[in-house]
């Protein structure tokens, strides 16, 4: 063999292992910067995968703990979450059925009820479940009508603590929704806090718990922003398994939710977000007051601005 024809299939080598070494980096960068998804043993052909949808990403890292534990005690079965980018995402595939486990409140509940959905379990609070509406503290808005002509940051229209329950609120406090504020609308709660303590929008609206969960990671956001109105209490969120997943399984899943009850799970997360939040049984006939307000509101939206 020429020493010419040597020093190609040196090169290709060469050129291979840089390629190798390239998707490698690739590969791990992905599972770093880009990856939603919980990291697993390899797939067995007998192991079931039961899929757990939760809305958004920024939930994902909080709700791994908990799916971490569930898995500890199945046999034959593994959870894996799978995380939207939007409320709207997560309608779409709520209607498409994507999703074997969901974790949702508001209007999403009964879209699943009515796309083949059951409610089994409940999400309860020792704390009432609320919204507020916040200012920056350095504001000169210190009542309801200073609030007209500001901008406030709300979640999407699905959210009942981002954005039904607050304008709920202000609509019964002398506030047209329509014209007397503009509403900047963000993908989760957590965006609407950060955006209005970064002074992008006068006000903003968030479900309490998450505001008081983000008031203790980040103590200079508890120094910018300060609550100025709380709506009335609400159910929190349900649940819901597809009525395909057989009853065992379904018991399985309830059984294990409540023994984490009186665990200790490192973390704050969409399930258990913080110590005083527990699970408990849960049917359709739970959410009938929710499902009765959410009616109400519609009916009064609509009359009062057209829709």
């Amino acid at each position: 063999m020429s020493l010419k024809l040597n020093f190609r299939i040196f090169k290709l080598f060469f050129l291979l292992l840089i390629v190798i070494q390239v998707l490698n980096s690739c590969e791990n960068n992905a599972s770093k910067n880009g990856s939603y998804e919980p990291t697993f043993a390899e797939d067995s052909d007998k192991e079931k995968i039961i899929t757990f949808g939760i809305a958004n990403f920024s939930t994902y890292i909080d709700a791994e703990p908990i799916v971490q534990e569930l898995n500890k005690h199945l046999t034959g079965t593994r959870i894996k979450i799978l995380a939207c980018k939007s409320m709207s995402e997560y309608d779409s595939l709520v209607r498409k059925k994507a999703f074997d486990f969901l974790v949702i409140n508001g209007p999403l509940i009964f879209v699943a009820e009515e796309n083949g959905y059951n409610i089994f379990a409940k999400i309860k609070e020792q704390k009432e479940y609320k919204s507020v509406i916040f200012v920056r503290k350095d504001s000169a808005i210190k009542k309801i009508t200073d609030l007209k002509g500001k901008t406030i940051a709300v979640s999407e229209p699905f959210s009942l603590g981002g954005n039904i329950m607050p304008l709920f609120f202000l609509h019964n406090n002398g506030i047209n929704l329509k014209t007397d504020l503009k509403q900047m609308v963000f993908p989760s709660l957590r965006s609407t806090i950060m955006n209005v303590s970064a002074g992008k929008c006068a006000a903003g609206v968030a479900s309490n718990d998450v505001f008081e969960e983000i008031c203790k990671e980040d103590c200079t956001v508890l120094d910018k922003l300060a609550v100025m109105w709380e709506t009335p209490s609400f159910i929190n969120s349900a649940i819901l398994a597809r009525k395909e997943i057989d009853q065992q399984t379904i018991n399985t899943m309830l059984h294990l939710l409540l023994s984490i009850n009186n665990k200790n799970i490192d973390g704050n997360n969409i399930l258990v977000p913080n110590s005083d939040r527990v699970f408990e049984p849960a049917d359709s006939s739970t959410y009938k007051p929710l499902k009765a307000f959410l009616e109400e509101y519609d009916r009064l939206m609509k009359s009062a601005y057209k829709e």
